[in-house]
């Protein structure tokens, strides 16, 4: 039953996927888009996306893999598939502070030139910053994305956030989604999205934009590279909501 469950899960989630490159790329590549046409295509991925989550956290987990003899472990294990060795503190610590003097220094020079205007949320300062991908360790360097959180007006991590990359990457054209609160990896405000399986380098090709829950937009479109670099594979980029 759990494996036909999660051959469902998988194929919900590739839709997602198709369904987000295919529709909005038409909308971008008849351009100006239609806002609410791109709105309510947001809606309709997040709420696909968030049912397959919601599916697969309620999928139980079949208790006969834990051995018979007692296993302090096993109950862990059933909800913490991807085992982290840096410490939980240690990550939410690298979305939250400053980046240091060297991924600042990277991040000069590929900070969004738009201002907030009337938008609700704006990246935070010291983003984007690059760290070597600890969030997935067992891939190391056949992987690359981009990841985060989001904070309200009191700094406090916000759920249920939408972010949107777009963009050329490794000469495709991309449009992922991804939800605040869904991994806590980056901390509670935490998503993730997945670009490839491997580093490339990018230059002002992406963008990453927030959107509420419904498909309003709530920030300016902000543009970041990413760097061929297997110690540099996680683009950290943070929001903050600034009214």
């Amino acid at each position: 039953m759990r494996k036909t469950l999660l051959i469902i899960i998988s194929f919900l989630m590739l839709a997602c996927s198709t369904l987000t490159i295919q529709d909005l790329g038409s909308i971008s590549a008849n351009q100006p888009a239609d806002d609410s046409a791109r709105e309510t295509l947001v809606a309709d991925i997040v709420q696909a996306t968030i049912n397959a989550s919601e599916m697969m956290q309620n999928t139980p987990t079949p208790q006969e893999s834990c051995p018979q003899a007692p296993c302090p472990t096993c109950a862990a294990a059933a909800v913490e598939p991807i085992v982290v060795t840096a410490t939980p503190d240690a990550a939410t610590e690298a979305t939250r502070a400053a980046v240091s003097t060297s991924q600042a220094e990277d991040a000069k020079s590929i900070e969004a030139t738009a201002t907030p205007e009337d938008q609700p949320f704006w990246i935070q300062t010291g983003s984007p910053a690059y760290l070597p991908n600890f969030a997935h360790q067992d891939l190391a360097c056949n992987w690359i994305g981009v990841g985060g959180q989001v904070f309200d007006l009191n700094g406090e991590p916000l759920k249920n956030v939408v972010l949107l990359v777009e963009g050329q990457f490794n000469g495709k054209k991309i449009a992922y989604v991804g939800v605040s609160g869904m991994t806590d990896v980056y901390g509670p405000g935490g998503y993730e999205i997945v670009l490839g399986s491997k580093p490339a380098a990018t230059n002002g090709t992406l963008t990453v934009t927030v959107y509420a829950l419904n498909g309003i937009r709530q920030s300016e479109m902000v543009s970041f590279n990413t760097i061929d670099d297997c110690q540099k594979n996680l683009t950290i980029i943070n929001f903050k909501q600034v009214k």
